[in-house]
């Protein structure tokens, strides 16, 4: 194969090279856009509409679909966004009294629950967006989903298992191909995976 051979349009190492370009892209319009912080929710539901699209290999104009899905969030992702940064800010809130308390009686144990609870928060926030992004619902509905999803384990090592069971299933228009893809690619494959899981159990999104 000639070197100028690698620049065709239609050859793999061009296919390869936008890819890596999109998603770099991507992450600087995602940055961008969470900096007025209100618009973190919005921003985040966008970067993963763009990144299904990409991982499907559907013919996709980066900029043009993040801000369509932006808009299209935003209203929805408020509240969501709202609660997620409330819960942030007494978490670091109660860190900072916890660590000016130093020793005080029961400061290390308010100290170890509240590291459980950014845990649990942190694992449930995780699928939040992702849900958003793919499923219209109400906020309480999504967060309910979201802390069954974090609460269900997923295993990676189960993968082609999994993918073969999803073939057999209609799982919404999410393909057995897009879960090996966004595993593959190292793209919030565990948040596919557990969507995937979710709606192959039956149970409503």
């Amino acid at each position: 194969m000639a070197f100028k051979d690698n620049f065709r349009g239609d050859s793999a190492y061009t296919q390869i090279m936008t890819k890596i370009f999109n998603i770099f892209w991507l992450s600087i319009l995602w940055l961008l856009c969470c900096i007025p912080v209100l618009t973190i929710g919005a921003s985040t539901i966008a970067l993963y509409y763009v990144l299904l699209k990409l991982v499907k290999d559907e013919e996709t104009t980066v900029t043009r679909e993040f801000f369509h899905s932006f808009k299209q969030n935003f209203l929805q992702s408020l509240p969501v966004t709202v609660i997620v940064l409330v819960v942030v800010v007494v978490l670091v809130a109660d860190f900072h009294i916890l660590g000016a308390a130093g020793r005080a009686q029961g400061a290390s144990f308010m100290y170890g629950f509240c590291i459980v609870l950014g845990i649990i928060c942190a694992a449930v926030f995780s699928y939040v967006f992702p849900l958003l992004a793919k499923f219209e619902n109400t906020v309480k509905k999504t967060f309910e989903n979201g802390a069954r999803l974090a609460g269900q384990p997923h295993r990676t090592d189960s993968c082609d298992h999994s993918c073969e069971s999803f073939s057999c299933a209609l799982v919404s228009d999410l393909s057995a191909d897009l879960f090996r893809d966004l595993l593959d690619l190292g793209i919030c494959g565990r948040r596919c995976a557990g969507i995937c899981e979710f709606a192959v159990s039956g149970e409503d999104l």
